[in-house]
């Protein structure tokens, strides 16, 4: 069953995509900071649980022995790969605790900004697991599934609680150790962070066609 998000989500995912278009994280009319870094992470939060209780649907799929459509676990384990780790965290990890590493945070918040990192390593690699897991079984590998499952469970795990510290502690302990100023090049930053994603995920996709092609030319 899908996840419906609340209004309070919806509007802040309505806000991420008119910055996105826009270009400006400022209110046009009042001036004020309409959309924090921490808005933008926290709208990414909402999108990532949405897939990890997709994920959890199939894992228990997988559990019952339930045939498993490749096309949808490629889809779900690339968003898990690409976006969770690669976009959301390391927009936190390049932009966010850069910027925070060099501003004199208390014992207790950088301790937990070491913590985040550390999850953050923890997550990547079961990432990269579950990339390889999903590749051995497209290629016919009926005993990947089962690292499949278990490296699904694994970042079930691992997220909730991970989430939760973010949200309800770090995030908003943060916005005291920064400027608006500041907050508003943090935002630029984290957009560019983006662009470079995007032009490296799809000339990957294109590097892959081209070898495809290759291929072709030399069995014709």
């Amino acid at each position: 069953m899908a996840t419906e998000p609340s209004d309070a989500e919806r509007e802040l995912r309505d806000q991420v995509k008119v910055w996105s278009q826009v270009g400006s994280a400022r209110d046009f009319e009042e001036g004020a900071l309409a959309l924090t870094p921490a808005d933008l992470l926290l709208a990414e939060h909402d999108l990532i649980r949405r897939v990890l209780a997709i994920l959890d649907i199939e894992s228990e799929r997988i559990g019952e022995g339930r045939d498993v459509d490749p096309v949808l676990a490629d889809r779900m384990i690339d968003f898990i790969y690409t976006y969770a780790e690669r976009v959301h965290h390391g927009k936190e990890e390049e932009v966010l605790f850069r910027e925070l590493d060099s501003k004199p945070l208390s014992p207790k918040h950088r301790q937990m900004m070491e913590r985040l990192v550390r999850e953050h390593v923890e997550m990547r690699h079961l990432a990269e697991d579950l990339v390889a897991a999903g590749e051995k079984y497209a290629e016919g590998d009926a005993e990947a599934l089962e690292r499949v499952e278990d490296t699904i469970d694994n970042l079930s795990d691992l997220y909730p609680d991970h989430f939760q510290a973010e949200e309800e502690t770090f995030f908003p302990a943060v916005r005291s150790y920064l400027e608006e100023s500041e907050e508003v090049v943090i935002l630029e930053a984290m957009r560019s962070h983006d662009r470079a994603m995007i032009h490296e995920k799809y000339g990957t996709l294109v590097e892959g066609l081209e070898a495809v092609a290759e291929t072709w030319q030399w069995s014709e």
